[in-house]
C-alpha cells in the first residue's frame, strides 16, 4: 500500500490506495507544530493503516514545516521506512487534486488558490504541476509596497487570529468578510496576470468554511480592477475541499510510478 498524505500547518490527513485508483477513508489528526514530530505521527498513522505493508510514502508539506521544500521530509521518512517518498508543496498537490479531480477538471491550465491558516497556490498545466524552481508563492506577493504587507499578512486564517486573538470562524462581521474578498482579489488578480489559467479554482477553510469570503464579492473587484484583460478566467470554488491534497498526492503518485506497483 501506498501512503497519501496532505500535511499542513493546522491539519495532517492521511490515506492509502493498494490500486492507485480507490483510497481508504481520510485520518484527520492535529499537525504537531515541529516537523520531526509531525512525521512520527505520519509514520505511526501510515503503519496503522496500512498494517505494516507500505510500499511508499506521496504527498505534500507545508513551507511552515519544512523550509526545505521537501527534502528533509524525505530524508527523516526514509530512516524511518526505507521506501520511495515523493514529496511536493500541499497546495501544489491540493492545485493538482482539483485540476483532475475536482473544480478544474478538464481545463487546461488551472490557477488554484487556498486561503486558509496561510495562503498558498499552484499552477497546473496539462494535468502536471508546472516547472517551477523553488515552488509557488502566491500568498508571499507583496499588495502594499509601502509597509511590504503580503497577501497572507492582509488575508490569511493567521492574520485574522492575530489582528482580532480569535478563530476566523467566531469572527461574524459580513462588512470584514466583503472587505477581505476585496483584499484577496487584488493577490487573485496578480495571479492571473502572472499565470493566464483558464480557470481559477479558490479553496481552504476561509473559502468553503462558514463564515467565508464570499467568491461573488471577489468576482465583483476583479471586475472592477480588471484594464488589461479581454476577459476573465471563470473562478469556482473547490469541490473536494480538504481532501484535494489526498486526491492530488494519487495523481502524483500515478505519474511518478505509472503501473508499477
Amino acid at each position: 500500500m501506498y501512503i497519501l498524505f496532505d500535511l499542513g500547518k493546522t491539519k495532517l490527513r492521511v490515506a492509502g490506495t493498494e490500486d492507485k485508483k480507490n483510497i481508504t477513508p481520510v485520518e484527520i489528526l492535529k499537525s504537531p507544530n515541529n516537523l520531526k514530530s509531525a512525521l512520527d505521527l505520519l509514520v505511526e498513522t501510515a503503519l496503522k493503516i496500512s498494517g505494516s505493508k507500505i510500499d511508499g510514502f506521496v504527498g505534500g508539506i507545508t513551507a511552515a514545516l519544512d523550509k526545505s521544500r521537501g527534502k528533509e521530509t524525505s530524508l527523516i521518512i526514509r530512516e524511518k521506512i526505507d521506501r520511495p517518498v515523493f514529496i511536493q508543496n500541499d497546495s501544489s498537490l491540493g492545485a493538482l487534486g482539483e485540476a483532475i479531480y475536482g473544480a478544474g477538471k478538464n481545463e487546461k491550465i488551472v490557477g488554484y488558490i487556498t486561503v486558509s491558516t496561510g495562503i498558498g497556490g499552484a499552477r497546473i498545466a496539462d494535468s502536471k504541476i508546472d516547472e517551477e524552481t523553488q515552488g509557488f508563492e502566491p500568498g508571499h506577493q507583496i499588495i502594499s509596497y509601502k509597509e511590504n504587507e503580503t497577501l497572507q499578512n492582509l488575508a490569511s486564517g493567521e492574520a485574522l487570529q492575530k489582528k482580532y486573538n480569535k478563530p476566523p470562524k467566531e469572527i461574524h462581521d459580513p462588512e470584514l468578510w466583503k472587505e477581505l474578498g476585496a483584499i484577496l482579489a487584488v493577490g487573485v488578480y496578480n495571479s492571473i496576470l502572472h499565470w493566464m489559467p483558464d480557470i481559477v479554482v479558490l479553496g481552504g477553510s476561509m473559502i468553503t468554511g462558514s463564515p467565508a469570503i464570499p467568491i461573488s464579492e471577489i468576482e465583483k473587484r476583479l471586475r472592477e480592477i480588471n484594464t488589461i484583460l479581454p476577459s476573465l478566467p471563470q473562478l469556482k470554488m473547490s469541490e473536494l475541499g480538504d481532501e484535494n491534497g489526498i486526491y492530488g498526492a494519487l495523481t502524483y503518485l500515478k505519474q511518478k510510478t505509472g503501473n508499477q506497483f
